[in-house]
């Protein structure tokens, strides 16, 4: 049974921000398991927020819109920060830089197609079951997705990404559909604008 000072459960956009902390931060002696289900990482998604202070994996930030356009009907409201931006992280570039990180760690030990059965808090650490195999660690961060019921109303979107030989959108500026009120306390919109910087089609 190996024994490591950390383990990393799920290397997923939480567990990839925590390893590259963790290889950032940590003294050369120290030992990081990095537990994943996947057997290799590839750009499956992207993430988009307003960016509200500076993170050690910024270089995968691929645009940034320093206004936001809200319309409804025949009016629009719009405002603009270049303290706080809108941007936009490929999840492509975001594994790389990650991954790259942890590969220049001697002592980070990362297992791909290895899923994550249980944790359990044991007198001077934690226990990880993973199949067959078991894993102690002096301390564990579960990253792993929680599980929900099915009838929670989750925010996920699915659709195609169309690249453009010239961008389409504004750069600058992200627009926001009109808010719909779908239930009693939730609203939902949509942002438009992915491919304002769109790359050339090869």
């Amino acid at each position: 049974m190996k024994t490591y000072d950390y383990a990393v459960c799920g290397m997923g956009m939480a567990g990839c921000a925590l390893a590259g902390h963790m290889a950032a931060r940590l003294p050369e002696a120290a030992s990081v398991l990095l537990l994943e289900p996947r057997r290799h990482f590839q750009r499956d998604k992207s993430w988009c927020f307003w960016h509200l202070q500076r993170e050690l994996m910024d270089d995968a930030i691929s645009h940034r819109w320093p206004r936001w356009r809200v319309r409804w009907g025949k009016r629009s409201i719009e405002h603009e920060s270049l303290a706080f931006p809108y941007v936009h992280i490929d999840s492509g570039e975001y594994y790389r830089q990650a991954l790259t990180a942890v590969a220049e760690r001697g002592r980070f030990d990362l297992q791909l197609g290895t899923k994550v059965t249980s944790l359990a808090a044991q007198s001077g650490g934690v226990t990880i079951s993973a199949g067959d195999a078991i894993y102690n660690a002096g301390r564990a961060f579960d990253t792993r997705p929680l599980t929900v019921p099915r009838d929670t109303l989750l925010q996920h979107f699915r659709g195609w990404e169309v690249v453009t030989e010239h961008p389409v959108f504004e750069p600058d500026t992200v627009t926001t559909s009109q808010p719909r009120k779908c239930c009693s306390s939730v609203s939902r919109g949509r942002v438009s604008g992915r491919v304002s910087n769109a790359r050339p089609a090869l």
